[in-house]
């Protein structure tokens, strides 16, 4: 959320923009969906966007959009990108040239899954939050998941810092344990108002039977409550 009534989301087959949405006092769409372009970003600097988190840095609206991570061909999608939100025309970005690299660096445990593709068990983050109280960005993990539970990989930023890898530091991980079997994390928000964050699991891998449900989490603790089950029609994200 961006402003009154003013939600942005991010569309991952156009890493090129930001897409926002107005709503009126009643939760009605008030206007046409408006593509907001991503201004500074070179060619593959982001790919497969799926994530998209919220910071208030000194007044102003920062957005981190994040890629899954997944492999692409012989590569991988690659891009953490900061966007300086204003309400009207195009937005300001740059990308943290290496992330994905830094991140298999931080866990390696995640290192041969990045080499494989996201339906055959390979690396997939979909969804990212900012923790305000920690400072850290929350990466929610599609897959894989093992019988620990379901991956949060939890990194501390300086939000105000050069936006390299040297903005990043301290990684580690928490997991989510009461889920079902089958399930990842397809989104993963923080929520200012009552704190904590709400959490969608589903599909880890796409074909599963596994139900989707969002859940509110308190981003400490290994279990996820369940808010309510979702149908499977909707493939929410």
């Amino acid at each position: 959320q961006v402003g009154a009534g003013r939600f942005v989301f991010t569309n991952n087959h156009d890493p090129g923009a930001l897409f926002e949405l107005v709503l009126d006092a009643a939760g009605n769409q008030a206007a046409p969906i408006v593509r907001r372009p991503l201004a500074g970003l070179g060619r593959d600097a982001l790919s497969d966007p799926e994530g998209l988190a919220r910071l208030d840095v000194h007044g102003q609206i920062v957005l981190v959009v994040a890629s899954s991570l997944a492999v692409k061909k012989k590569t991988g999608h690659d891009g953490l990108v900061r966007v300086h939100y204003h309400p009207e025309g195009h937005l300001t970005a740059e990308a943290m040239p290496g992330f994905r690299d830094w991140l298999l660096r931080q866990y390696p445990e995640l290192a041969k899954a990045a080499g494989r593709a996201a339906d055959k068990g390979g690396l997939n983050i979909e969804g990212v939050a900012w923790d305000p109280g920690n400072s850290t960005l929350l990466f929610g993990v599609r897959c894989p998941v093992g019988a620990t539970g379901i991956p949060v990989l939890r990194v501390r930023l300086d939000p105000g810092a050069e936006w390299s890898v040297d903005a990043l530091s301290e990684p580690d991980t928490l997991y989510i344990t009461n889920h079902q079997a089958g399930q990842g994390i397809r989104d993963i928000a923080h929520d200012p108002a009552e704190g904590g964050f709400l959490v969608l699991l589903g599909r880890s891998v796409s074909g599963d039977d596994v139900p989707f449900q969002l859940c509110r989490w308190d981003g400490v603790s290994t279990a996820a409550e369940v808010e309510a089950e979702l149908p499977n029609r909707m493939k929410p994200e």
